[in-house]
């Protein structure tokens, strides 16, 4: 499973149209369920950090064609792996 693959089954088997989310809860499925976790290491390279790694998750979810940003300037906080509040943005399921 590809690290597109594994955004868009999260995204399939856990929303449906019209709901929202951001990033972090995608990486915490990734991480949190075994089908999910293999793939997220998988594709951590030991060249970037965690910051870095996520900034790449959230570009390939605003890749997905099942989801769109929900506004332009829709964000929101939510705590990283680290317990850190960060504004992250918004998608919307379409």
């Amino acid at each position: 499973m590809t690290l597109e693959d594994c955004i868009d089954e999260i995204i399939r088997e856990n929303f449906k149209k019209g709901d929202r989310f951001d990033s972090h809860i995608i990486i915490d499925k990734m991480q949190k369920k075994a089908k999910y976790h293999k793939v997220y290491h998988d594709n951590f390279s030991p060249n970037c950090t965690a910051n870095q790694y996520h900034g790449i998750i959230a570009k390939k979810i605003g890749e997905n064609v099942r989801v769109k940003k929900d506004g332009a300037d829709s964000k929101i906080k939510t705590d990283t792996i680290f317990g850190e509040a960060r504004e992250n943005q918004v998608w919307q399921v379409k």
